[in-house]
């Protein structure tokens, strides 16, 4: 297996084309970098470098490796970088669960904010009643969910964001026409709350 350590090496060496400069930049000895050279060369089955006289050049399949090396240190870059900013909470992927009313009211602007304050992270959206909402927290195919308050959904953590109103409509004739009232459970307003697991 080639380790990232000796591409390396072979690129500053390549783009030097000076061994001892080469050394210098890669704060290592000018005798431990021609080690990983030959041990490079050895692994691929390749000579990288015309060592004709006391000028380095590269080879045919040393101008080809160049390429293609650069390409795989700057993905391997990116990569590091990429988990560094999964470990801060700032890349990966967030599914949150809400009401298809609450997606078309709220959700437009909010993820605009959020999308270029943590451009690293993918929103997915899934759409249920409270109930399946919930679940899908606890079971934890979702991270969190805007949902009505449930006290039996104990086991999750909960912030309330704001107070709802449900409205009655009717058919003309209906028999509730007319009153001040329509109880629903307990009453026309219930509280919308975020659950998320503990972690």
């Amino acid at each position: 297996m080639i380790d990232l350590r000796s591409l390396k090496s072979f690129v500053e060496v390549a783009n030097q084309l000076h061994m001892s400069q080469a050394a210098v930049a890669l704060h290592i000895s000018q005798s431990a970098l021609s080690r990983q050279i030959q041990g490079l060369e050895l692994a691929l089955g390749l000579n990288l470098f015309d060592r004709s006289g006391r000028r380095l050049a590269l080879t045919d399949a040393g101008e080809d490796l160049l390429l293609r090396a650069t390409a795989l240190l700057e993905e391997a870059q990116k990569l590091y970088a990429h988990a560094a900013a999964h470990s801060r909470g700032e890349a990966g992927p967030l599914r949150i669960g809400a009401s298809p009313q609450t997606i078309e009211a709220l959700f437009p602007v909010v993820l605009m904010a959020f999308r270029a304050q943590f451009p690293g992270i993918e929103t997915s959206l899934m759409e249920g009643p409270s109930s399946l909402l919930i679940a899908q927290v606890q079971s934890g195919a979702s991270h969190v969910a805007i949902a009505a308050h449930d006290e039996s959904a104990s086991d999750l953590h909960s912030q309330a964001l704001f107070w709802a109103s449900l409205y009655a409509v009717l058919p003309p004739g209906s028999a509730l026409s007319g009153q001040a009232e329509v109880t629903v459970s307990s009453s026309q307003h219930f509280r919308c709350s975020a659950f998320a697991r503990a972690f």
